[in-house]
């Protein structure tokens, strides 16, 4: 089995960028087509909602257990965590021996409804989880940005489960509203007002960061180039500048031994007359 290492430092990705958009990000482009499904062809939601619990759901819970009570290390660092918390899977049965004790449904039903709401709140903060190790990936240390993305991601997850609650008959009887009945206009208006203004600033917000990184990225690749081609101009006159010292050397060397040779010449021919006048003086 391949073994997956997170990416280097400067990378923004967690992985690679293959690795996350099809692992991390396909799973919303996966949801969005099972929804597409189950309300064009409503009676694919329980096959739909089958493949979900057998396919990732149930994985995904058993890959916990496993890398908790089934590792040794685990039990020895959080043993009363690990005991404790098998304790809540006993809160459904005692529920609903409630309901058969004094012959209601409520208690059942409001585990059900706080069970629930717990779960997608685990999602929600799953998508927080990602939002912080993407922020920490791309070195964005702003906190007032880091607070806007985490409220726009709040209110975009949880103002549709907010619709969901005023709106199924079962959730409305769970809140004791008439089943039946639609749900206020006022409210619905509120929710998609709400929805829609978040993810609009949201947008607004992240294509404004995205302009001010490209205007920023291209200030700083003007600047290496004028850098760059004030290097060139600067090592292109010193190169000149020595270029021309050494031939102005060369110059100078060659005058000198020209000196020299000329100097030779002249003290030959002043040998060779000195020694015509001695021997033209001794006879």
């Amino acid at each position: 089995m391949a073994r997956l290492t997170a990416n280097s430092p400067s990378s923004p990705w967690i992985v690679s960028r293959r690795f996350d958009l099809t692992w991390v990000f396909g799973g919303a482009a996966l949801g969005l087509t099972a929804v597409g499904l189950a309300l064009s062809k409503p009676a694919w939601i329980v096959p739909l909602w089958w493949l979900w619990l057998l396919g990732f759901d149930g994985p995904h819970m058993m890959a916990a257990y496993t890398r908790t009570y089934f590792d040794r290390q685990a039990w020895k660092g959080r043993r009363l965590l690990l005991l404790g918390s098998l304790l809540s899977f006993a809160i459904g049965p005692a529920c609903l021996l409630v309901d058969v004790v004094t012959g209601s449904h409520d208690a059942f039903l409001l585990f059900l409804g706080v069970a629930t709401v717990y779960g997608y709140y685990h999602v929600v903060r799953q998508h927080y989880g990602f939002l912080a190790l993407y922020k920490t990936r791309t070195g964005d240390q702003s906190r007032s940005a880091f607070h806007l993305d985490k409220w726009c991601l709040y209110l975009g997850c949880w103002l549709p489960y907010g619709y969901f609650v005023v709106s199924h008959p079962r959730a409305r009887a769970l809140l004791g509203l008439v089943p039946d009945a639609p749900p206020p206009a006022a409210s619905i208006a509120a929710i998609a007002i709400a929805w829609v203004s978040a993810i609009a600033i949201f947008a607004t917000v992240t294509l404004a960061d995205r302009k001010r990184a490209v205007t920023h990225q291209r200030r700083r690749d003007d600047f290496r180039w004028r850098a760059r081609q004030d290097r060139v101009r600067h090592g292109g006159v010193e190169w000149q500048e020595d270029e021309g010292s050494r031939t102005r050397a060369r110059r100078s060397g060659a005058c000198s031994r020209q000196d020299e040779r000329d100097g030779m010449r002249a003290s030959g021919r002043a040998r060779t007359v000195l020694m015509v006048a001695r021997c033209t003086h001794g006879r």
